[in-house]
């Protein structure tokens, strides 16, 4: 053989064995290329769901915030309309002559030295002079400091205090009246 054919022979086969690796390395890349590519396509749905699922719980902490926030504007407005009717029926009954009978009757039940104390407003009323003329006990005296309520008194004794101010009353009152009268608007 002849060194041209024996240097074209080597020359070949090296051209063969490097289409191979060519075919080989072009192989592996592709293959390389595909599963980093299906990888990265499940990542992304992966990272999808996550998202999705924390987009899902976020809107729904959000409604549910809404919802509270939505019952609690609606309890204040329902409440205050309540405290409303409260208020008018105080004044009403505050300014009217029942209020002033009332007050002689809690008065004329007293029936042992006291110190009675009334807001500014009633003391210009119910004056020593009064409670001289009403009760069954000449040692019902006035506080002259008037007392900061709406209406009624303190009583005070040497032995205990009874608190029969409208504020209490007022009180007790719309503890138990208030569900009843928030139904009774608020029924749906």
């Amino acid at each position: 053989m002849s060194l041209n054919r024996i240097k074209e022979a080597i020359l070949s086969e090296a051209k063969k064995e490097a289409n191979e690796l060519i075919r080989i390395a072009e192989n592996n890349s592709r293959k390389i290329t595909e599963e980093e590519r299906i990888k990265a396509e499940e990542s992304f749905k992966e990272k999808l769901i996550k998202l999705n699922r924390e987009l899902e719980e976020e809107k729904d902490r959000k409604i549910v915030e809404l919802r509270i926030n939505y019952k609690m504007k609606l309890l204040s407005a329902k409440n205050k309309a309540v405290e409303n009717i409260f208020n008018a029926a105080l004044n009403k009954f505050l300014n009217g002559e029942r209020y002033l009978q009332i007050m002689e009757e809690w008065i004329k039940k007293i029936n042992e030295p006291c110190v009675i104390s009334l807001n500014s407003k009633d003391i210009e009323i119910f004056n020593q002079e009064f409670l001289n003329k009403i009760s069954k006990n000449d040692k019902v005296r006035l506080n002259k400091d008037s007392i900061n309520v709406k209406g009624g008194f303190v009583v005070k004794t040497d032995r205990y205090e009874i608190n029969h101010t409208i504020d209490a009353i007022l009180n007790n009152l719309q503890l138990e009246l208030a569900p009843l009268i928030s139904n009774k608007l608020f029924s749906e």
